[in-house]
């Protein structure tokens, strides 16, 4: 755990630049095929009409090297190399574009200027935006390991064990309507606990599998990466009956706790040069909760959890997180649960 911290803290203190990854809470799926060559350096005469905006993201699709986080930072330089082309969306075939900065000059303004080819009035028709992707769709997979104090109420006996989660699986969405900044997204996932205790104090047992899900609205301040959001989480864990063992002598068993929370959060884009990531906190209050031990109900946990989310974001359908996420809750026994994992993601789209 403290080295989970070290790597938060040095990734934190970088300097860093507030950008926008466009494919990261939405894409465009343009609808072209194209024999356009984005490596040619000098003036490029293109083989087909395109607009300055299918340029700018074929090619930042076939090269991902370039040194532009999206399509729109690509565009705005395109937009500067090429003033023939100012004001002018479609580019007619046989038209003239540098493609990467006139790098024989000192400064591109002393470009050798280029012209454009005319469009004819059916051409323009033809020009289409590209098709808007509501929709995105994604799987995880999560190794975690959480160290749980149990803390029988109004004493100071205390029970420390560790639940590891070898494995969880889960998948998220989104949605965004039309013309908006908001949009909702969900996830579900299922997770596999394996529990120990420390030789001489109880019986360790088998828990049941973990659930949990949650449903969120967020809106995205596209030109800062800052999106806040609210919503609600559901969660289903599981506990010893410590404080039965301890004062009455029974034997050990499961306690699971069902709650649903009411939840705020923020998420921030970051970029470090060419290196993008995801910072994500969110806070949640316990609002409906329930307990059951053999099937009958019993005081239930109330209380708050956290979570600080830190995600890498590669220029691929692939991601890679770290996270550390505390549960503080209050019944029968006080209970924290302190977990640390990592995660594996892939966009399907």
């Amino acid at each position: 755990m403290k080295a989970f911290y070290l790597m938060l803290m040095i990734l934190l203190t970088w300097q860093v630049t507030i950008t926008v990854p466009e494919a990261y809470a939405f894409s465009e799926s343009p609808e072209w095929s194209s024999s356009l060559n984005c490596a040619e350096e000098g003036a490029v005469k293109l083989d087909q009409d395109y607009t300055i905006t299918e340029i700018a993201k074929i090619c930042l699709a076939q090269s991902p090297s370039l040194p532009f986080y999206d399509y729109q930072e690509y565009l705005a330089e395109l937009k500067a190399w090429n003033p023939h082309i100012a004001g002018q969306e479609l580019i007619s075939e046989g038209s003239k574009v540098y493609l990467h900065y006139p790098g024989m000059y000192y400064n591109y303004r002393y470009a050798r200027p280029l012209t454009t080819m005319p469009i004819s009035r059916s051409k323009k028709k033809k020009s289409a935006p590209p098709r808007f992707n509501r929709f995105g769709l994604g799987f995880f997979v999560v190794n975690s390991q959480s160290e749980v104090k149990e803390k029988i109420a109004g004493s100071q006996i205390t029970l420390t064990s560790t639940q590891h989660s070898p494995w969880a699986i889960g998948s998220y969405a989104s949605y965004r309507p039309a013309k908006t900044h908001f949009f909702l997204t969900t996830s579900i996932y299922l997770s596999s606990i394996n529990s120990t205790v420390p030789q001489g104090t109880i019986e360790a047992i088998d828990f049941p599998f973990e659930i949990g899900g949650n449903v969120y609205l967020k809106y995205n301040f596209k030109k800062v990466g800052f999106i806040p959001y609210f919503g609600i989480d559901y969660e289903k864990l599981s506990t010893y009956n410590f404080d039965d063992v301890i004062i009455n002598g029974d034997k050990t068993d499961v306690r699971t706790h069902q709650n649903f929370y009411l939840t705020t959060g923020i998420n921030q884009l970051l970029s470090f040069r060419s290196t993008k990531f995801s910072l994500l906190f969110s806070y949640s209050l316990s609002m409906i909760d329930r307990s059951t031990q053999k099937g009958s109900a019993i005081q239930g946990y109330k209380g708050n959890k956290y979570i600080i989310h830190l995600t890498y974001l590669p220029k691929s359908s692939f991601s890679y997180s770290v996270f550390y996420k505390e549960h503080n809750l209050t019944g029968s026994s006080n209970a924290q649960f302190q977990r640390v994992g990592i995660a594996l993601n892939y966009n399907l789209f």
